[in-house]
């Protein structure tokens, strides 16, 4: 069975993204999934989000380098507050700002499966790791990395 989707690097477009969220909605087996270095933006960013609410296999997504700014987080977000299975997420190197990390770290307070965000290498600012220590707070299970860009 085939359980690593390796995507990285490719430009595949709306269209390609979709068609790729559409079969992964309904596969079984396939638990990892890199889409590292896509081109991804936001529009592209709410299909990821649509397919994490239906597929329940997903452990690991790699989303890093891409073009997912605030919008696209909040839609990514939005599915982790109800995902049970991803447990890692990558999201080095994207537009995020303070806005989207307080998006996805509300979000998080919602979610029991996921063990890592990474978010390192985003414009959200100096004041990145705190606004997520304040979100999370002490007790969260999470690890998160969250080093600003400037």
């Amino acid at each position: 069975h085939l359980v690593f989707l390796g995507l990285r690097k490719n430009h595949f477009g709306h269209n390609g993204i979709e068609l790729i969220c559409n079969s992964l909605s309904n596969h079984s087996s396939i638990t990892i999934v890199d889409f590292a270095h896509c081109a991804i933006g936001d529009d592209e960013a709410k299909l990821i989000g649509g397919l994490l609410t239906t597929n329940t296999q997903i452990t690991d997504l790699d989303l890093r380098c891409n073009w997912i700014k605030d919008e696209g987080i909040k839609s990514l977000g939005d599915a982790l507050a109800i995902n049970t299975t991803l447990t890692w997420l990558c999201l080095h190197q994207n537009r995020i700002t303070i806005e989207g990390l307080k998006s996805i770290g509300t979000a998080l307070q919602l979610n029991s499966s996921l063990k890592e965000l990474e978010m390192d290498y985003n414009p959200f600012g100096k004041d990145g790791k705190q606004t997520m220590s304040d979100i999370l707070g002490s007790t969260s299970q999470v690890r998160y990395s969250v080093i600003p860009l400037y």
